[in-house]
C-alpha cells in the first residue's frame, strides 16, 4: 500500500556489511589497536540489531540500529582514517 516500506534492502545491506566489520575486526585485532576493535565490536552489534529491526518490519529500530551505526563509523573514521594529498582515505596508523 501507500508508505509501505521495503525492509528487504536492509536485511541484505546487513549481511554484507557483517562480512565486512568482521574482515575489520579481524584487522584491527591483528594491529592491536583497541579503541577500533571495540568500535567495530559495536558497529558489528548494530548491524545484528538493524538486520532484526528489519525482519521485524520494524522501521522505528532500523531507523535506530541505521543512527547509532553510522555514529560509530564516524568516530572510527575521524580517529583511525587521514585524506592523502590526491584526496583518497588510508588507515592512520599509530
Amino acid at each position: 500500500g501507500a508508505g509501505a516500506q521495503d525492509f528487504d534492502p536492509f536485511e541484505k545491506a546487513a549481511g554484507t556489511m557483517r562480512a565486512s566489520f568482521t574482515t575489520t575486526l579481524a584487522y584491527w585485532q591483528a594491529q592491536k589497536v583497541d579503541d577500533a576493535v571495540t568500535l567495530t565490536q559495536q558497529a558489528l552489534k548494530h548491524v545484528a540489531a538493524l538486520e532484526s529491526a528489519a525482519k521485524e518490519r520494524d522501521y522505528r529500530l532500523v531507523l535506530e540500529a541505521t543512527t547509532a551505526l553510522n555514529e560509530t563509523c564516524a568516530s572510527c573514521h575521524m580517529a583511525h582514517r587521514v585524506r592523502t594529498a590526491e584526496g583518497a582515505y588510508e588507515i592512520k596508523l599509530k
